[in-house]
């Protein structure tokens, strides 16, 4: 007698389901490159601060402020895709900036923190590594720069 492999299928089932959650995340968290028109001090969206890739545009006259959303915001966009908040989750967000003057990344609130070179010198590219601490704490981690 030839003996099959015993399939649960249960388990087939519960293993197609996880696979399709790991599709829809990964196509939901896809590097995604944000244009964002710069004329002065701007204020980022949580979805341009969750994108991957934020490129700067625009003729600001001088140098500006680039604000971070409040931290709650920030994290709120990946946590209902179940991105953990405990620390394990990290990306990182390039900031490109093609304006011709110096953009200076600044923190929403106290309860996020930029680490090393907040700056981005015009005809540059900055990347930070950033970490969700918690629901309430993000890190950005300056972790390296070069020219356009």
């Amino acid at each position: 007698m030839i003996q099959r492999p015993y399939y649960d299928a249960l388990s087939i089932d519960a293993l197609q389901g996880a696979l399709n959650y790991l599709i829809d995340a990964i196509n939901a968290y896809a590097e995604q490159a944000s244009v964002v028109d710069i004329s002065g001090n701007t204020t980022l969206t949580a979805a341009q601060a969750n994108g991957g890739v934020l490129v700067l545009t625009g003729s600001p006259g001088a140098g500006f402020n680039l604000t971070l959303p409040a931290t709650a915001e920030i994290t709120r966009v990946p946590s209902g895709a179940g991105v953990p908040l405990d620390g394990t989750y990290q990306f990182i967000l390039s900031v490109v900036n093609e304006t011709g003057q110096t953009a200076t990344l600044v923190a929403g609130d106290a309860s996020t923190t930029i680490t090393g070179t907040a700056t981005v010198a015009a005809s540059r590219v900055r990347r930070y590594l950033v970490t969700y601490v918690s629901g309430v704490t993000v890190t950005m981690r300056n972790i390296g720069a070069h020219d356009l």
